[in-house]
């Protein structure tokens, strides 16, 4: 069997959920088996905890050859933590490679190859790399980080995206650890697990290669299947999501329909639309012209390949490009200028990002015909539509764009298109711009001029009191297309001249389009079984769908008529009919596509909102056929930076009409901050900072914004707050919005151990009496443990007369079919309704899911609510308990621990008698006293104070028969006066 017929027949094992080490590439390494790379090499989702300093990488390598091996490569080499573990070309020696550092290589002078097996570690503090060789110190040199992007990405075992084969390498065990460890003894048996350890590999595992680790209460899977890769057609895993072949990914592949919006660059020139709507416009959809929200210009033209979605994430983890060299683009200015400025073509932004003063110009949304977009803005005040087309002739390109302009009492000018440094000369008419590239062509129709001012091609429009219409024609080519341009030139001045009376082009946008997805997708839903008090049942989505529309979901709201609307991060907005009891027929409609990465959906008087990273659109059905006309922007003040992880999430909304949602860390003034939205949509304002990379918000029944997030530097563990102050600080020091750091990590109601919530999405509160639990419970949803808790807050006043919350969390028995992050009750039957994706790491297995959460009618047997008292701990559940067990102290047993909050990725546990000692304390039970109600126990306990977080273990029986064993994790800041 040649090579490539092995390796080919290794993926297809692979893919067949056979071992992934058959065939020769499973041999005898240090310990147990190895895994031997070549043709192939082994992939593991991304983490990010294997990018924070301090870290050690320990592994056992077989070298033979002096050709250059990759051993171990983490995130892409465009990513400024990327590092990767290797031997030189030629001498074998033992090197580090981190290109976002100066210097970008610490190699020892240590040869390896020499095909025995090798002890080598990696460590970085952050300052100082050091390398070790079978205990001995190899090399060492500090480094300064120089690069700032930031890419996401796997690890790779054996290879490193683009560089060519190598020799013949074997590696055994892989160990990542979050500290630095004593890397000069040579381990003789093979690397265990401990508290400190993120990841670890063996390789004689078959596919389940994975290692356990973490922290108190329950192991909890730390690292990644090993998953075979096949080198030469260039399949990487994209940090967990989906594999990825080359810049191709699922996403690649849908039909986004008339329009998609993205932050998007020129691959060749600096010219980054932030905020950019790209068109595919004629029959053949091969020419592009991309819009630009913010700063209302036309920013670039080009045909070929629309865009390149990036492989990392499955799309997400950067913004894409065009798909080739622009033919004609304009400068990153504002696109229009008007009055006695109609020459100025400056940027009045700040900080040259966000959009223009509302003087200077406001995007008011898009409108769509069929395949064709209308931009509607306004100058200075005056309204503006903008629709664009291309006219081809023998294959030579001709790019339209009409102008409806509203009267204006001022001057207008705006830019079409702009070539540095060229030679402008007229010849009937045309302007022609002539440089080093293909020459430029444009001219005018109507009530405007064209002139030309040093490479820039201006449209100039006179004062005017009745609306008038202009159209500019542009082309790229060399000088043999000039006569072309002339052709179309003179036909398009005929037509112009026999133009009848004016038509007011609003009045048919205003009366929507014929709709372009009229047929319905059906598909069946799957009841959950269970013998406990709620079901988890499915709303399948038609993921085989005509235009490959790839489903990831990110919000979902419910209509006055018990429709759903939901959002996928793909751009799409569905509608969903057909939802009651049994789930038989389901109705799905494509309402809207095209949108930037929605991650936030919410229903207004039966309008939806829906959550870009771009704006908040709401979305207008003018004919009621099931499809958005209009694409209204209803606020696009949040700044957007390229940073792939600033994501924007969860859109929540009060009794007044504000909205509200997430912005994740970059560095802006709204990066990492809880983001707030006036009613009317005109003014955004930070509500909330100290974000790091939170995913879920919630608004309580009294008005007030929940939120969490996720463990991280700065974060020592999952946190939920209750934001109750302006301006309130959420724990995440590098966006904090102060000039001096924040000393104290704030309050949160409770923190979260791993094992319970490592990724967090948004809360949801009880409503109605259809669900089990009393209306007005709090409920928090968790992405990457695909599953959903119970908040049970206790409000108290503090030591220094303050109010505060303090709550505890128990994990309902429900697990879901991907990483959930929204959840909505429906009124028309108080059931609980949650969606969310895979793209990040998460128990959850779907790219996406819409599911149920129905209540059986069955006795819940579950704590509900949590106390704390000076003298002990009062439990509540939901039935009547056992006397003889409540009454017994042994049936509970509690731990207690502290963080430690610093710019440590994460936390250790650490003991509240021994603040330096790490692990974490028993707390004694000296009593447990069954209460009158029946349903309350109070654990007498001496010497309880403030604590981050304690476990409170439960093994009782009810009346009934039934067992409640559990756990109960809670925060402690206050304690309320002594109890029974």
């Amino acid at each position: 069997m040649t090579a490539r017929l092995l390796a080919a027949a290794l993926i297809a094992a692979v893919f067949a959920g056979l071992s992934p080490f058959a065939a020769g590439q499973s041999v005898e390494g240090k310990f147990g088996r190895a895994l031997k790379v070549g043709p192939v090499f082994a992939s593991a989702d991304h983490n990010p905890i294997y990018a924070v300093n301090p870290v050690t990488v320990e592994l056992w390598a077989r070298v033979n050859g002096r050709d250059s091996s990759i051993l171990l490569s983490n995130e892409p080499r465009n990513s400024k933590t990327h590092w990767e573990l290797y031997t030189e070309q030629e001498t074998g020696r033992f090197a580090v490679g981190m290109p976002g550092y100066n210097p970008k290589s610490v190699i020892s002078q240590t040869d390896i190859s020499d095909d025995q097996w090798h002890y080598l570690v990696y460590q970085f503090d952050g300052k100082t790399v050091r390398l070790f060789v079978d205990g001995k110190l190899a090399a060492e040199a500090p480094v300064k980080m120089t690069a700032p992007h930031y890419n996401t990405g796997p690890l790779l075992f054996g290879y490193e995206v683009g560089v060519a084969a190598h020799g013949d390498t074997s590696i055994d065990d892989v160990r990542i650890s979050r500290v630095l460890r004593d890397a000069t003894k040579v381990p003789a048996a093979p690397f265990k697990r401990d508290a400190d350890t993120v990841g670890l590999w063996h390789f004689d595992e078959d596919e389940k290669a994975l290692a356990k680790a973490g922290g108190y209460g329950d192991d909890s899977a730390i690292g990644n299947i090993a998953r075979l890769k096949k080198r030469e057609e260039g399949v990487v895993d994209n940090g967990g999501f989906n594999n990825t072949v080359g810049n191709k990914t699922r996403w690649s592949d849908m039909d986004y329909g008339p329009f998609f919006s993205s932050t998007i660059s020129n691959p060749s020139k600096s010219n980054t639309t932030f905020k950019a709507v790209s068109l595919q416009l004629g029959k053949d959809r091969k020419h592009f012209i991309t819009f630009d929200t913010e700063l209302l210009r036309m920013s670039a033209a080009w045909d070929g390949s629309f865009i390149k979605i990036p492989a990392g994430r499955e799309g997400l983890s950067g913004p894409p490009t065009m798909g080739s060299t622009a033919l004609l683009q304009t400068p990153v200015a504002p696109g229009w200028a008007t009055g006695a400025n109609a020459d100025d073509w400056s940027d009045p932004r700040p900080q040259k990002s966000g959009s223009l003063p509302p003087s200077r110009g406001k995007y008011k949304g898009m409108f769509l015909q069929g395949e064709h977009v209308a931009f509607a803005y306004q100058v200075d005040g005056v309204d503006v539509v903008e629709a664009t087309g291309v006219q081809i002739d023998q294959e030579f390109a001709i790019f339209r764009r009409t102008y409806e302009i509203a009267p204006s009492p001022l001057p207008m000018a705006t830019t079409v298109c702009s070539v540095p440094d060229a030679k402008d000369r007229k010849e009937d008419g045309i302007v022609i711009l002539e440089s080093d590239g293909p020459s430029t062509f444009a001219s005018a129709y109507g009530e405007g001029s064209l002139q030309s001012i040093g490479g820039r091609v201006v449209l100039k429009v006179e004062p005017h009191a009745k609306p008038v219409v202009i159209e500019v024609m542009l082309a790229a080519g060399d000088t043999s297309k000039l006569a072309q341009f002339k052709a179309a030139h003179k036909i398009q001045t005929q037509r112009n001249q026999n133009r009848s009376a004016y038509q007011p082009v609003m009045d048919t946008l205003r009366k929507g389009c014929p709709p372009r997805y009229p047929q319905p997708l059906i598909t069946k839903g799957t009841l959950g079984k269970s013998d406990g008090p709620w079901a988890v049942d499915t709303l399948t989505a038609p993921d085989d769908n005509p235009w490959h529309s790839f489903l990831r979901f990110g919000g979902h709201d419910f209509f006055s008529n018990g429709d759903a609307a939901i959002c996928s991060v793909s751009g799409d907005v569905w509608v969903v009919s057909g939802i009651d009891d049994k789930l038989e027929k389901l109705s799905w409609r494509r309402f809207a596509t095209g949108l930037f990465q929605p991650l936030g959906l919410k229903i207004v008087d039966d309008k939806v909102y829906v959550l870009g990273r771009d704006q908040i659109t709401k979305l207008h059905d003018f004919n009621a056929d099931g499809e958005a006309d209009f694409y209204e922007n209803y606020n696009n003040d949040g700044i957007v930076t390229t940073n792939g992880h600033a994501y924007v999430a969860c859109l929540e909304r009060d009794a007044a009409g504000n909205f509200y949602y997430i912005k994740c860390g970059d560095r802006t003034p709204h990066g990492g901050t809880v983001l707030k939205v006036s009613p009317d949509g005109k003014t955004l304002s930070v509500h909330a900072t100290g974000v790091r990379n939170a995913n879920g918000l919630g608004m309580s029944p009294a008005g007030v914004v929940s939120f969490a997030d996720n463990q991280g530097d700065w974060v020592p563990a999952s946190r939920i707050d209750l934001i109750t102050q302006p301006r309130q600080f959420l724990g995440y020091t590098p966006m904090s919005k102060t000039d001096t750091p924040p000393t104290d990590p704030g309050k949160p109601i409770c923190w979260m151990p791993q094992n319970i919530d490592n990724s967090s999405g948004g809360q949801v509160w009880v409503q109605g009496n259809q669900w089990g639990l009393p209306a007005g419970t709090m409920l928090h949803t968790s992405y990457g443990a695909a599953t959903l808790l119970q908040v049970m807050p206790q409000t108290l006043k503090a030591a220094d007369g303050s109010e505060v919350t303090q709550a505890a969390v128990w994990k309902l028995p429900l697990a879901f079919s991907t990483g959930i992050m929204r959840g909505r009750f429906r009124p028309q039957d108080g059931q609980l309704y949650v969606s969310g994706l895979r793209g990040w790491q998460t128990a959850g297995t779907k790219d996406g899911a819409f599911q149920r959460v129905r209540y059986t009618g069955k006795p819940l047997h579950a704590p509900t609510a949590v106390a704390v008292h000076k003298n002990g701990i009062k439990l509540t559940f939901t039935d009547a308990l056992d006397p003889e067990t409540a009454n017994d102290a042994g049936s509970y047993s509690i731990l207690q621990w502290n963080y430690r909050w610093s710019a440590e990725y994460g936390s250790k546990h650490w003991s509240v008698k021994n603040p330096d000692a790490q692990g974490y304390d028993t707390v004694d039970v000296k009593s447990a006293k069954l209460l009158p109600d029946g349903r309350s126990v109070f654990l007498t306990i001496d010497g309880l104070k403030p604590v981050m977080q304690m476990r409170i273990s439960v093994n009782i029986d009810c009346k009934d028969g039934e067992t409640i064993k559990t756990d109960v994790y809670n925060t402690i800041h206050a304690l309320a006066p002594e109890g029974p």
